[in-house]
């Protein structure tokens, strides 16, 4: 950085109103920020709560100390120097949102120390290691898609997490058990090289029964919150292409896709009501012919017993008859021998 243009940036910027709480820089369009390579030149605003930099590549973040930022957004500043590591001496730093995206970060070292961080965006960089995150307990919403991420062990401590982006990393691993203690409503993990195991959607559903974005239609708004800057191309450096229709298709807006899932939803319950119907009848069925069984059972038991009376009755009978009948051959034996006798 020149010299004397430090003191130059203060006063610019005190001239422009820097005692407002926000401040928005993009160094295409105010060139003359460029070569700002800390963030010093803002400590002499003790009003500033929401600091946004974007195509500022010589920035790092020292002197970040000195500041009592809740938000800051750095987009677009590929500094070979930006590093959290000045988070650790950052005592007095009461940040709950943070967006570093498109800036190149490798190494999250540091960022354990933002205690009070809520919301972070950390899209569209060459992240590897997540351990440093572990910490940060109170962390709702995470953005980590784009990058190299393959372990999401890490992630399993983010008790407080209920909205994850993970679409577009390394991740080759059907396991998602470490995800499946977090109180997520929305997790979103297509276009990694565990999409193409056919069994990939069963192990994401394990773990977030409803994941928007990855089974139904989104749109910038509900998709990325909070991310117009990263969403508009213009913001981005791209020029319009020549002989190119401008005409934009329609999207899916938040109430389309609430619908669709709604319409989903109730397909479902309606599927499983007619499933449990189907079911009832069959129990129904299955009960007459158990009942009919049981009567039949019954039925032949009662015949095999009057069968048994009849034979016992019969076989008394016949006894009866013989021993009449044998009764009869002794008297008569009786007459002959006494005839004889005389």
């Amino acid at each position: 950085m020149k010299p004397g243009s430090v003191q130059n940036f203060e006063q610019k910027n005190l001239s422009r109103g820097i005692q407002d709480s926000s401040l928005y820089i993009d160094g295409e369009k105010e060139t003359q920020y460029k070569d700002v390579d800390s963030l010093k030149p803002f400590s002499g605003n003790s009003n500033l709560k929401k600091l946004d930099l974007n195509n500022l590549n010589k920035i790092t973040l020292s002197g970040i100390q000195e500041l009592n930022l809740e938000f800051l957004r750095l987009s677009h500043c590929a500094s070979p120097s930006l590093s959290f590591s000045s988070f650790k001496n950052a005592k007095l730093l009461r940040l709950t949102e943070l967006r570093v995206v498109f800036c190149g970060i490798t190494d999250l070292d540091g960022i354990q120390f933002l205690k009070n961080l809520q919301v972070l965006y950390l899209h569209d960089n060459s992240i590897i290691d997540l351990s440093p995150l572990q910490q940060l307990s109170k962390l709702t919403f995470l953005h980590l898609s784009d990058n190299k991420i393959s372990n999401i062990v890490p992630l399993q401590s983010l008790q407080s997490l209920t909205t994850l982006y993970l679409y577009s990393n390394n991740i080759n691993n059907l396991d998602f058990t470490p995800l499946q203690g977090l109180p997520l409503r929305l997790l979103s993990t297509h276009s990694n090289p565990v999409q193409l195991s056919p069994e990939y959607k069963n192990s994401i559903f394990k773990v977030c029964p409803i994941s928007v974005t990855e089974f139904f239609p989104f749109s910038p708004e509900n998709a990325f919150p909070g991310c117009k800057n990263e969403m508009n191309l213009l913001k981005n450096g791209v020029q319009k292409p020549e002989n190119v229709k401008t005409e934009i298709p329609k999207i899916s807006s938040r109430q389309d896709t609430t619908k669709t899932i709604k319409k989903e939803l109730s397909q479902r319950d309606l599927t499983l009501e007619q499933r449990v119907i189907k079911l009832e009848k069959e129990v129904s069925i299955i009960n007459q012919q158990n009942t009919q069984i049981q009567s039949e059972m019954n039925a032949l038991k009662e015949e095999i017993q009057n069968k048994e009376t009849q034979r016992i009755t019969e076989q008394k009978i016949m006894q009866e008859k013989m021993e009449k009948q044998q009764s009869q051959i002794e008297k008569l034996m009786f007459l002959i021998q006494s005839g004889f006798q005389k």
